[in-house]
């Protein structure tokens, strides 16, 4: 079963979620750019194409694997809570749990501090080359894609209760549709300071201080020495060996050491001789999910707050302790969040695997008017209690993660979007090519479950089944599927890039 195309050359390759901004990736590399120059201009470009998943007022993630010296590399540009932000505060106001959307589920957006970090660190092309495409893209338009528009009007009531979201995306009370042509000038307005200035457009000046005020306007309480104090962070990459792979992934606060311990586990019960998608399979993984999330609810936190053993968590030993427990069920809560990830891989070897979100669809749904910034919802992923709790400039238990596989033959970054499901939706996509010995795009494209933290498996559309498990509940989603997935891979000189038939995106790569 395969749906899309991969992409293979002997030249670079870029994999994302929107077709516009895979074709920006391979021309930055066909003006000698390397795979961190066409993952910042890729990612740029997202930000103008994709911004029901992703933009400014984000946070990004990103691992970068060195070819001369063999390296990954990782940052960490996910946002804090507000200085003024408390439990206490949100109580006097009424709140029983962290709000959903509005001001008071924003942080501090990393995304734009993450992404020039990153290009300072690793890319070798001018940024003003690399930002360009996305400044003209939002002042000139471009036809929206169908999961642009279809997201829109999912979200149409959202959008029209903010002044800024509903005049930059329903001008008139206009829901687009696909194909139509839109333009964003204040958004381009946004790029083009910060073309001029960096980070400290941004983080700073006109832009800092409106983004405040309209926050401040609809009852939030950033304050500008929020944004001026942040920073992301280049921290140490986790990694665990599965089968004969070394999977890297990215620290907490994010979820990535779930993803590595759902791996170990895995490892330790075996796929052998068990039918891809047959009962046994979605038992035995739904046995892991329920453990590993166990373990996500009681020790996934911001390391700046709580001390996490990570030696001992990501060890063979501690899944195997795990695994021979007693593990009675416990519901947890699990959303699926609105994200964007995406890959690249140069024609030297250089890979990067790149993820950034809002959280939920267009975020808090708050939209700042003159300069097009869609704000995030991430303080909805704190707590009231526990180790995640809120605590004041403190980054919430993250959901966004991305991966790097390697061994002694190949090297691949994979990763997708799927909200709380990311570990989940990691385990199967990288069994699928590890144990099941599927194809990069077969790997994307087989069907996927996930359990919803309740006492229920979704099961995407293209599957049957019936599974009669202690009061389990199999239910069948009737949308896109769960996750959108991208891929690259080198291998014997020759660079795979793959795209999942859930998105909109095409792998674009160069020819020689």
């Amino acid at each position: 079963m395969m749906y899309k195309t991969p992409f293979l050359t002997c030249g670079g390759v870029v994999a994302s979620e929107h077709y516009l901004a895979s074709k920006i990736g391979v021309e930055v590399l066909d003006k000698m750019g390397n795979a961190a120059d066409a993952a910042v201009a890729t990612s740029l470009t997202l930000s103008v194409t994709c911004q029901n998943l992703c933009g400014l007022g984000g946070d990004f993630f990103a691992l970068y694997y060195e070819n001369n010296s063999g390296k990954v590399y990782c940052i960490n540009s996910s946002g804090y809570a507000p200085k003024k932000l408390t439990i206490e505060y949100l109580k006097e106001r009424g709140y029983m749990q962290m709000p959903d959307r509005g001001p008071l589920s924003i942080t501090v957006p990393g995304y734009l501090y993450g992404v020039y970090e990153f290009y300072k660190r690793f890319g070798t092309l001018e940024f003003n080359d690399l930002i360009k495409p996305s400044i003209n893209l939002a002042e000139k338009g471009f036809p929206i894609s169908k999961r642009f528009s279809e997201a829109i009007k999912r979200n149409y009531e959202l959008l029209a209760k903010d002044k800024g979201s509903s005049k930059i995306f329903l001008k008139n009370a206009h829901m687009p549709s696909e194909g139509e042509v839109l333009k964003f000038p204040q958004l381009s307005r946004t790029l083009e300071i910060i073309r001029e200035h960096g980070p400290r457009g941004f983080y700073g000046g006109e832009v800092c201080e409106r983004m405040v005020d309209y926050i401040q306007e609809n009852g939030g309480i950033l304050l500008e020495e929020d944004l001026l104090d942040y920073r992301p962070e280049w921290v140490q990459p986790i990694k665990v060996f599965y089968r004969d792979y070394e999977v890297f992934e990215i620290p907490p606060n994010s979820m990535g050491m779930i993803t590595l311990l759902t791996l170990n586990m895995i490892e330790g019960i075996g796929l052998e001789n068990i039918e891809h998608f047959s009962k046994e399979y979605v038992k035995r993984l739904y046995e892991i999910f329920r453990i590993a999330y166990k373990v996500k609810d009681e020790m996934l936190s911001d390391p700046k707050f709580v001390k996490i053993d990570l030696e001992r968590i990501l060890s063979k030993e501690y899944a195997g302790c795990l695994l021979r427990k007693e593990n009675f069920f416990r519901k947890t809560n699990v959303t699926e969040g609105d994200t964007t990830y995406f890959a690249v891989a140069d024609k030297d070897g250089n890979l990067v695997s790149a993820i950034q979100s809002l959280y939920l669809g267009f975020g808090s749904g708050l939209t700042v008017p003159e300069y097009g910034i869609t704000l995030n919802c991430r303080a909805r992923g704190f707590k009231f209690d526990g180790v995640n709790k809120l605590e004041p400039r403190k980054r919430p238990a993250h959901t966004l993660s991305a991966t790097i596989l390697k061994n002694r033959d190949e090297i691949l970054a994979l990763g997708a979007s799927a909200g709380d499901y990311r570990p989940q939706i990691y385990a199967q996509l990288i069994t699928n090519y590890v144990d099941y010995r599927k194809g990069l795009q077969e790997a994307l494209d087989m069907p996927r479950f996930v359990w919803n933290g309740n006492k229920e498996i979704l099961l995407e559309d293209n599957i049957n089944m019936s599974i009669h498990e202690d009061m389990l509940r199999i239910s069948t989603l009737k949308n896109y599927g769960l996750g959108v997935a991208q891929a690259v891979k080198v291998r014997d000189n020759v660079r795979w890039a793959a795209c999942d038939f859930r998105g909109d995106g095409i792998p674009l790569g160069q020819i020689f």
